[in-house]
């Protein structure tokens, strides 16, 4: 197993081609579209990964944006944690509300969670 294939699985490196060490590129690009597809780590920041580094504004104006969002979901009366990563939402009785801690948006009401494209978790 390499660690780079894990790093770029779990979002958490891109890929940088430094010839002569290009072996691994295609099989390290195929992981890292799995990774940016399913928005994990760097691919979770919308323009944050870039060709030629990262674009640290774009964690701003992100940051910026998920306080807009914890402002709205304290303002609702249910507090519907859905996980980004698998599109499962968690109600508040729910078995694994707790342990939902990251890449977590609030919805609402389970409708809300519904339309975004969320299912409920079984438990």
């Amino acid at each position: 197993e390499l660690y780079n294939e894990e790093l770029l699985a779990k979002g958490l490196a891109r890929v940088a081609v430094f010839p002569p060490n290009t072996k691994y590129v295609d099989e390290f690009k195929k992981i890292q579209e799995q990774a940016r597809k399913s928005e994990k780590g760097i691919w979770s920041i919308e323009n944050y990964a870039q060709e030629k580094g990262y674009n640290t504004d774009a964690v701003k104006n992100q940051s910026s944006s998920k306080q807009k969002d914890t402002q709205s979901a304290k303002s609702c009366e249910g507090k519907i944690k859905g996980n980004q990563n698998s599109k499962i939402y968690h109600v508040p009785t729910g078995a694994h509300y707790n342990q939902t801690m990251n890449n977590v948006i609030w919805f609402c009401t389970e409708k809300d969670a519904q339309e975004a494209g969320y299912t409920k978790a079984k438990n």
